[in-house]
């Protein structure tokens, strides 16, 4: 509503009915922007997760090799994303989940040699030697070695 002040009614009725119609309109505004307020705080939280979310990709992708992360935990990083806010009764599945994803996981022992296969006893015994002490020599330690030999 647009007045032109120096034309104002001299009625004091119709300037109470401008008055409370101003009152509304003023209110009306205030609402909305009250409401924008909150979406743009909204969107600057979600800006900032996106960010670290950003910072910890570019980590994982130019950082050293030990801070690689597997394309797994890339998707759930993703999913978060888009994804409201997860509640606490998630958490027993996802500890589920990573269990499930670290027993898929090789490991980096080799599997032991079959017990049918044969197998021969060398041992290494240190050559004579003089002690400067006299006393007898004891065994400190030992280590047992299978080897697959593959006879062409």
């Amino acid at each position: 509503m647009r007045f032109d002040l120096d034309r104002l009614p001299t009625d004091p009725v119709l300037l109470q009915k401008i008055l409370r119609e101003m009152a509304k309109a003023m209110e009306l505004e205030r609402a909305e922007l009250q409401a924008a307020n909150a979406t743009v705080k909204a969107q600057n939280l979600k800006i900032e997760k996106l960010e670290h979310r950003l910072a910890r990709l570019l980590r994982v992708q130019f950082g050293r090799s030990s801070e690689k992360m597997d394309i797994a935990q890339l998707r759930l990083m993703f999913d978060e994303v888009d994804a409201p806010e997860p509640a606490n009764d998630d958490a027993p599945a996802a500890a589920a989940a990573a269990a499930a994803l670290q027993s898929a996981r090789k490991s980096g022992v080799r599997a032991p040699i079959p017990a049918h296969i044969p197998r021969q006893t060398i041992e290494h015994h240190p050559g004579p030697c003089s002690g400067s002490c006299g006393g007898a020599e004891t065994v400190i330690g030992e280590d047992v070695t299978e080897v697959l030999v593959v006879a062409a």
